[in-house]
């Protein structure tokens, strides 16, 4: 009774005393205490240093001047790396123009073409040329710019010439301001500076008057090749007989 009294009043003594006593109880004690220091000390261990867990299926961004994820840019600065990329793809990214092409091709109407296209690029855009272009009349080496108007000229077709492209002329404008043109007598310089009439359908319109006889009406000068009926619709209040 008294030694039950003593280990209720020292419990620490007790527990001594028992470890003591027992070797087996004093070496689980010991191994369980080296455990627990040895997976204290492995927490420590990933949780600075090298050993820090990163998310499955990512990579480590890489590190410089020991500042994580910073790339130097040009000037030196740091940039995030991301951000970096994105910049380089957007400057990378060439932008578009829009063009309308129209008179002499296949399929006019408005396209959209890469940033360095030239006037030959819109032309082949719109299907080509046809059979009635003038493809002289324009510079189809030219650069394009965004909203520009490609126009390719018809044969015998009067036009303005701007930036390598082409605008048909507005009716009368080449008309001269002495009146009507006479086309029985005009010669072919008068004839090119009527709209539509270049220097080739001037000299066949000389030339049809010299082998089949003047014009005995305005509307006989449909009799030359490559002058229709809206050829003639421009020419009729600039011409006379």
């Amino acid at each position: 009774m008294a030694q039950l009294g003593s280990d209720a009043q020292h419990p620490v003594e007790a527990a001594k005393r028992r470890v003591r006593q027992n070797p087996a109880l004093l070496a689980a004690l010991l191994v369980a205490a080296v455990t627990i220091a040895a997976v204290c000390a492995i927490g420590i261990w990933q949780a600075t240093g090298d050993g820090v867990l990163i998310e499955q299926g990512t990579a480590p961004v890489p590190e410089t001047d020991g500042v994580q994820g910073d790339v130097p840019d040009a000037d030196g600065s740091g940039e995030d790396g991301a951000d970096a990329v994105d910049d380089q793809d957007v400057a990378a990214t060439p932008s578009l123009l829009v063009v309308d092409v129209d008179g002499a091709v296949s399929n006019p109407g408005v396209y959209e073409l890469a940033a360095d296209a030239r006037v030959n690029d819109a032309i082949q855009a719109a299907g080509g040329l046809t059979s009635e272009a003038d493809a002289a009349a324009i510079n189809r080496a030219a650069l394009l710019t965004d909203g520009q108007k490609v126009y390719v000229p018809h044969v015998g077709e009067e036009v303005e010439t701007t930036a390598g492209a082409a605008t048909p002329a507005s009716p009368g404008a080449a008309s001269s301001d002495a009146g009507p043109v006479n086309i029985n007598t005009a010669s072919v310089d008068d004839l090119d500076t009527l709209p539509g009439v270049g220097p080739s359908t001037a000299q066949a319109i000389v030339d049809d008057r010299a082998q089949n006889g003047t014009f005995a009406s305005i509307e006989d000068i449909m009799r030359v090749s490559g002058i229709g009926e809206k050829k003639f619709e421009k020419l009729k209040g600039l011409i006379c007989v």
